[in-house]
């Protein structure tokens, strides 16, 4: 593909993703006029490199949606959900040709007249004439110019204040008459700024992928030097060695974060799908989206695109109820659909949750008996929890009716196995009347960390260091003891204060007994502290850590494998998975 037309099509995807999010949040606030600017910006742009490159139909739609769009800024129409709704169907047009692109690099033949002659008759409809209160503004604008205050003062005693007004007076104004600087003094609200572009250039992941690997390489040939330098008479090696050992971090550090994108990047289309389908279901729907900025690997966001379409989809159409249902069950009209992102530890979390009706559990348990998944015996064994999981079962559904937006019984099942190909977990949440949580766990893969190596029956095994909280001996003279009663064994220390501990031999089924006294790791993972008995703590290490391949993964205690400076191979233990054990 030529490097021009291969720029054109990335940036051209992008500019789309990010179109469909600012024409929603146009329609919820029409006079925001820097994102009008924004949306006029992308198109303008769009239109001129499709004309520079001579795609003909690209350039006509972009060009009749710019002539719409330069209505609404210059204040000659307004973005009504009718305006939005017919830019929003010529960039479905712009986005079918830029598929076709992508495919066959040429423009494919067609006729766009019927779609541009909408927009146009659209355009050249009367507009409205100017309210009798908002020809009083427009004179006040005028004669109170030069007393601001006095303006404000009489614009707050009108019913409309300067809600939908046309500024290009005050423009005008503004530009011939600057006022002085004004301090703002921080008002708590938190706002998001614009930041100065920065240069970018697009590099083919198979080669990060490659760099990747040589920085893996230079950690593990590092971790072998130090590991050799304690040989060596003379200590002349131990000052360039720890130079090289911060080069190295730093190095593997930087390679980490060209391989990540914010994951709002993935979540930049749902907005436009949420408002599409809100009004095919005659639903009222808000979207939030908490920690958009949360970074990911670049195939984590691929992995996860699809199957966060699917649960989006799902809430909005069996979770959240009708509006006057909403209302009957005390709840406000519009549903809320929650998505939230952050990084705990090792893992990302991803978490998507409506207010809606949540699980209904008698249906599911019906639909899997149905299905011949369990028998009915078998069915009034099982709690609430259990009966939920057989929504990740292929072709179940408790839809009444097959719809486009979801009830083809396809969805969670597609989640858990993407969710599980990247090595993570799924876990779900429902309360009756309240909504629902699914809750992603999605290891990083080739994080880099310090790390807590311990034997257990003879085994390595390594704990992440930023969850260690202490480390307590059991000899003799160490005041500390554990004790055995119904719950499990627990660690007492000589001020009574009582911690619950695992036995790492035992939750792992290995035969060999703890060796000598024993040592527990205490841990910050889950809700409270837990202690966890090791037979001995070998050293601290800083170490890659690479997913868990896949003949291990159906062990869920395991968050990750690493390769020591002596070649041997290592597992990292899921502290938060010992925990909820």
């Amino acid at each position: 593909m030529d490097d021009l037309l291969q720029e054109f099509l990335a940036e051209a995807d992008e500019a789309l993703e990010a179109l469909d999010g600012n024409l929603v949040k146009l329609e919820r606030a029409p006079n925001d006029r820097k994102i009008l600017d924004e949306i006029f910006r992308l198109v303008h742009t769009a239109k001129g490199t499709s004309g520079f490159l001579g795609l003909s139909r690209l350039e006509a739609l972009a060009h009749a949606t710019e002539d719409l769009l330069g209505q609404i800024r210059d204040g000659k129409r307004a973005a009504t959900s009718s305006a939005i709704s017919l830019i929003l169907e010529a960039l479905d047009g712009i986005k079918s040709l830029l598929a076709a692109l992508h495919q066959t690099e040429t423009e494919p033949a067609g006729d766009d007249r019927a779609l541009i002659d909408r927009i146009q008759k659209f355009a050249d409809l009367p507009t409205e004439a100017v309210t009798e209160p908002e020809a009083q503004l427009e004179a006040a604008i005028v004669e109170k110019s030069d007393d601001p205050v006095g303006l404000v003062e009489e614009l707050g005693e009108t019913d409309e204040g300067v809600a939908g007004f046309p500024d290009r007076n005050i423009e005008e104004k503004i530009k011939a008459d600057p006022p002085p600087p004004v301090r703002v003094q921080n008002s708590g609200v938190r706002t998001t700024t614009s930041r100065p572009a920065k240069g970018s250039l697009r590099v083919d992941e198979t080669l990060l992928d490659r760099i990747a690997e040589l920085v893996s390489d230079l950690g593990l040939t590092r971790n072998r030097l130090i590991q050799a330098s304690g040989t060596v008479a003379d200590n002349d090696l131990a000052e360039p060695l720890k130079r090289l050992s911060e080069i190295t971090a730093d190095l593997q550090d930087s390679v980490q974060r060209t391989r990540r994108r914010p994951i709002g990047d993935s979540w930049a289309g749902l907005p436009r799908m949420v408002r599409d389908f809100s009004i095919e279901l005659g639903k009222r729907i808000d979207l939030e989206m908490i920690g958009a900025e949360t970074e990911v690997e670049r195939r984590v966001l691929a992995q996860m695109r699809d199957p966060l379409v699917h649960m989006v989809r799902n809430s909005g159409d069996h979770g959240i109820e009708l509006p006057q249902d909403r209302q009957a069950a005390g709840k406000p009209e519009a549903g809320r659909i929650t998505l939230r992102a952050f990084q705990d530890d090792s893992n990302i979390v991803l978490q998507i949750g409506d207010d809606g009706r949540g699980f209904e559990t008698e249906r599911i348990g019906q639909k899997a008996v149905a299905l011949g998944l369990i028998s009915a015996a078998e069915l009034a064994s099982l709690g609430e929890d259990e009966i939920h999981d057989f929504v990740f079962e292929p072709g179940l559904s408790t839809a009444l009716s097959v719809t486009a937006i979801s009830g083809r019984g396809v969805g969670m099942d597609v989640v858990r196995d993407n969710v599980e190909e990247l090595g993570g977990t799924v876990e779900l949440e429902s309360v009756a009347g309240e909504g629902m949580t699914a809750t992603l766990r999605i290891p990083l893969s080739d994080s880099i960390g310090g790390a807590l190596v311990v034997a257990s029956g003879g085994i390595r095994f390594a704990l992440p260091q930023n969850e260690v909280v202490d480390t307590l001996s059991l000899n003799n003279g160490s005041g500390h003891r554990l004790e055995d009663i119904d719950s499990g064994p627990v660690l007492v220390m000589p001020d009574d204060r009582r911690l619950p501990v695992i036995r790492l031999n035992e939750m792992l089924k290995i035969n060999t007994p703890v060796s000598g006294d024993g040592t527990v790791i205490v841990t910050n993972a889950g809700e409270a502290e837990l202690g966890i008995l090791v037979d001995n703590i070998e050293e601290k290490e800083q170490f890659a850590i690479h997913p868990v391949p896949p003949v291990l993964r159906h062990l869920d205690v395991f968050s990750g494998v690493s390769v020591r400076a002596d070649g041997s191979v290592v597992l990292m233990l899921d502290t938060a998975v010992l925990a909820r054990r």
